[in-house]
């Protein structure tokens, strides 16, 4: 039984680095590993979560409420995590996402973080005493324009990141 749950686990893992940041439901994880039922993918994210492996960001609507039901990023915390998996399931790490994640997982670090998904995306969103802000990370050269129910939004750029991230520090 053991050995059963290792395979799942490694299906989940490579199957995180297949959605590439995409929003992804837990009925999503379950269709394409062999786990079958919703309830065990999302308990199996969830024990990624408690042991701080990975970081699920929520869907947020414009007036700051949760959307539960609405489908999850989910990040692993640490870039060299994403390499280890990587290895460990075959799947290759797409560097953008790890670069998002990076981002998600820092800012996540001070006050809670979401995503924002309309017409368009914001990759992370910080709710800071009821204001949000959005964080939106580029890794090539794609233009972002700012939603209208954001407070404060960023771009962040190859250059930009490592100088926000290290600004993050205490």
């Amino acid at each position: 039984r053991a050995g059963r749950s290792d395979g799942y686990m490694k299906e989940v893992l490579g199957f995180i680095l297949r959605s590439r940041c995409s929003p992804v439901s837990w009925l999503g994880v379950a269709k394409n590993t062999s786990i079958g039922s919703p309830n065990t993918a999302q308990a199996y994210i969830e024990t990624l979560e408690n042991l701080l492996v990975a970081k699920v960001l929520e869907h947020v609507d414009s007036s700051g409420m949760v959307q539960h039901r609405k489908n999850r990023k989910i990040h692993f915390t640490d870039p060299l995590l994403y390499h280890v998996f990587s290895g460990y399931s075959s799947t290759p790490v797409d560097e953008p996402c790890l670069v998002e994640a990076t981002v998600a997982v820092h800012l996540g670090r001070s006050a809670p973080v979401y995503y924002w998904h309309n017409s368009g995306e914001v990759d992370v969103v910080v709710v800071d005493n009821g204001v949000q802000t959005g964080v939106e990370v580029k890794w090539g050269y794609h233009p972002s324009s700012k939603p209208r129910h954001l407070a404060h939004y960023v771009t962040l750029d190859r250059e930009l990141i490592p100088v926000f991230l290290a600004s993050l520090a205490d």
